[in-house]
């Protein structure tokens, strides 16, 4: 994935989802490092941060679950 073409404003609310794009990799250097900064001083920004990691590792946990779906019908895979 590319990384964003515009760095978020240094007054811009740090949000779950610019965090997102931050652990995805989506945003530009100066903004990534900005944010970075951020997340080691602010307890709620770390907070914010670690609530992603925790989802991202849970949705991984569950590709490796054959019960967390059903059974994908037989007509889709062929």
């Amino acid at each position: 994935m590319s990384a964003s073409t515009h760095p978020a404003p240094s007054d811009e609310p740090i949000t779950p989802d610019l965090l997102a794009q931050l652990q995805a990799g989506l945003l530009d250097d100066a903004t990534a490092t900005r944010l970075r900064r951020h997340v080691r001083t602010e307890p709620e920004a770390a907070a914010m941060l670690a609530a992603l990691d925790r989802v991202r590792h849970e949705l991984a946990d569950l590709a490796d679950d054959a019960q967390s779906a059903p059974p994908v019908p037989h007509e889709v895979t062929a």
